[in-house]
């Protein structure tokens, strides 16, 4: 079970240093309809 975890915890830290060198943001990962209801749900 340890190894699973630790394979967890690498591929996040992979996934998150990609995120970094891109600067992907928090709002690049928030959906848009286009329809503008997203003033309504924040």
């Amino acid at each position: 079970m340890a190894e699973i975890e630790d394979q967890i915890v690498y591929n996040q830290a992979k996934v998150l240093q990609v995120f970094q060198d891109n600067s992907v943001a928090e709002a690049d990962l928030n959906g848009a309809t286009g329809y503008g209801d997203e003033r309504y749900w924040p």
